[in-house]
């Protein structure tokens, strides 16, 4: 019986079968199916009902079943899914209606529901490395019912404050290619982090990219930022970092610019079923970053990353999340690699139980009195999470409980370290704990309780660790 096929698109007068053979030493029969078909079953019309707002070619063009084709199921299914994907509709049902006088061929009447897609928020956000965090968004994800996006960010915190104005074509042609256009202002004051060598930058700048959909799955993104920043530095800023503006100015002086032209690329597959709680499926990110030799930086930067969740049940209660990263950067045509491009890690969504930012290289600054990461041009994380539901929380998909285990580590090719500061390379370091995530109204909250298992004197530990709110 596994070997019967009914091909999509087909009417079935009659189906039948009939005992063929019996074997009673093997104990098997033999069935014969008799399938009579009828007329291939047509889309003749595809209406949609409901878009007050939102214009015709912005949902036809997400729809995989196509007018004057063959009926199919999971054609039908797979549009209906890129339609809600696009947060446009509040509801999204598709019926089939019989064109009248015939036998083959079918009206689609999608019926959607509009939702109202501009958004004014102000809110706060809470974190374990910036404290209190305010933000303020403007956005229009449906802009004049034309399906293009435009957006304006304001976002402050003790360490990163951000301000952001973008827009975005998802089908800048026809194909399904976007567009984008951001201009930014970010500034980084990294004494916050009381763990790092001190430094602070002030950027501006602009960029362009480009998306295309090599399939249902799979996206190639490429763009370029001009960016300038100015570079600070402060007393407690290793030698290796004032070394590096000398060279850039007069001697002795402790600030410079750092102003660039980067070209990224990315390749991105993704088949998770949730993007904000996912369940199963799989994402992989593989992206680079070189920067033009025509003003300051000469550096490249490559880096993949990776996240696979399994289902440990029918019901999706239980699920394991293996994730994985590697990165890798330098300079090149002779000039030093900019130190606050380096690689970071340490906190709530890297290896839990260490401070942000204190996995990696060190120096002991002896004004100080202890001892600075630097980051590194290499990266290597790995990390295996459990999630469960709450007991006793019943039919709430919004939180998660889970248990893991992290690993990670951050490298770097430059010791040279003068004066009468001390270099130490970094080392992997290891944790375990428990978790607990929940998609709140300010956006996704996590909270981790870790025991870092290899920490020394010369690491910042934090077993509790929390963070609220999306970054700009």
């Amino acid at each position: 019986m596994n070997n019967l096929v009914l091909i999509k698109g087909f009417n079935y007068d009659r189906v039948y079968f009939k005992i063929s053979k019996i074997d009673d030493v093997n104990k098997t029969v033999s069935y014969d199916f008799f399938v009579t078909t009828g007329n291939k079953i047509y889309v003749r019309n595809i209406n949609f009902i409901g878009n007050a707002r939102t214009k015709d070619k912005v949902l036809r063009r997400e729809m995989r079943q196509f007018e004057s084709s063959w009926y199919d199921d999971s054609k039908v299914a797979r549009s209906k899914f890129r339609l809600t994907r696009l947060q446009y509709f509040s509801a999204v049902d598709v019926d089939t209606a019989q064109v009248p006088g015939t036998n083959d061929q079918v009206d689609l009447n999608v019926n959607v529901t509009e939702r109202n897609t501009g958004r004014i928020m102000l809110g706060a956000g809470v974190s374990s490395a910036e404290g209190l965090m305010g933000s303020f968004n403007v956005s229009q994800a449906n802009f004049a019912g034309t399906g293009n996006t435009v957006a304006l960010a304001v976002s402050t915190g003790s360490i990163n404050r951000t301000y952001s104005l973008s827009y975005t074509d998802p089908y800048y042609t026809e194909d399904g290619v976007s567009r984008g256009f951001q201009v930014y202002r970010r500034d980084m004051n990294t004494a916050k982090l009381r763990g790092i060598g001190t430094y602070n930058t002030y950027s501006y700048g602009g960029g362009v990219n480009f998306g295309i959909p090599l399939s249902e799955k799979d996206f190639l993104n490429f763009g370029a930022t001009v960016d300038m920043t100015d570079l600070e530095l402060t007393d407690r800023s290793p030698s290796l970092y004032k070394d590096y503006c000398n060279k850039r100015g007069s001697a002795g002086n402790v600030d410079c610019s750092a102003d660039s032209i980067a070209f990224d690329v990315g390749l991105v597959t993704d088949t998770r079923d949730n993007v904000l709680l996912p369940t199963e499926g799989m994402m992989t990110r593989y992206t680079a970053t070189v920067s033009a030799p025509v003003l300051d930086l000469s550096y490249y930067k490559l880096q993949a990353q990776s996240e696979f969740y399994q289902p440990l049940d029918k019901n999706k209660k239980f699920t394991l999340k293996l994730r994985g990263t590697l990165g890798y950067a330098r300079e090149y045509g002779g000039e030093d690699y900019p130190f606050f491009k380096n690689f970071y890690m340490g906190g709530v969504r890297s290896v839990r139980g260490y401070r942000t930012s204190s996995i990696g290289p060190k120096y002991y600054n002896s004004s100080a009195g202890r001892w600075f990461t630097t980051g590194g041009q290499k990266e290597v994380l790995a990390s295996a999470e459990l999630y469960f539901p709450v007991p006793g929380l019943k039919n709430n998909n919004a939180f998660r409980l889970s248990t893991f285990v992290d690993a990670g580590g951050v490298f770097s090719d430059n010791e040279s370290v003068t004066g009468s500061e001390q270099f130490e390379q970094g080392e992997m370091r290891y944790s375990v704990g428990l978790g607990v995530m929940w998609n709140s109204p300010f956006g996704p909250l996590q909270v981790s309780i870790a025991e870092p298992l290899n920490d020394d004197n010369k690491d910042r530990t934090q077993r509790f660790q929390f963070g609220m709110g999306s970054s700009f």
